[in-house]
């Protein structure tokens, strides 16, 4: 069951990606370049697939995952509205795939949950660029 989920989560967010455009179009300039590694990452990786979430400082996490979860790239931005609109563009599509799979009530997923969510250990966060070597 859990592989429906991250296959149907995968193929949502490959297609949110191409509709949504880049991540060095949704950042602010000083983070361009680290926007830009990160898309050129994709595109150097077909197999991987997005993940965005609101950190405790109030960053956003972009990290690039392979298909078995672990993370290839990640990056943290300053909140933007074109990024705060893919997140939640993302949140709305885990909700529904969690749903459509009828995995909401056993994991208790509901919007709020989602968007109450915030990535990483405030104390022992760090900010900056991650890359694994390139596979």
């Amino acid at each position: 069951m859990r592989s429906i989920i991250t296959f149907t989560f995968l193929v949502l967010s490959s297609l949110l990606s191409l509709v949504l455009g880049d991540y060095v179009d949704m950042v602010i300039d000083s983070e361009k370049d680290l926007a830009r590694t990160l898309d050129k990452f994709v595109e150097d990786h077909p197999n991987t697939y997005d993940f965005i979430a609101k950190s405790f400082d109030g960053k956003i996490i972009i990290q690039i995952r392979f298909e078995d979860d672990t993370v290839g790239i990640e990056g943290f931005f300053t909140e933007t509205p074109e990024l705060l609109d893919d997140l939640d563009i993302a949140q709305q599509s885990i909700l529904a795939s969690t749903v459509s799979a009828g995995l909401d009530e056993q994991s208790g997923t509901t919007l709020e949950s989602l968007k109450a969510y915030r990535y990483g250990d405030p104390e022992n966060e760090k900010r900056q660029l991650g890359c694994q070597p390139c596979r």
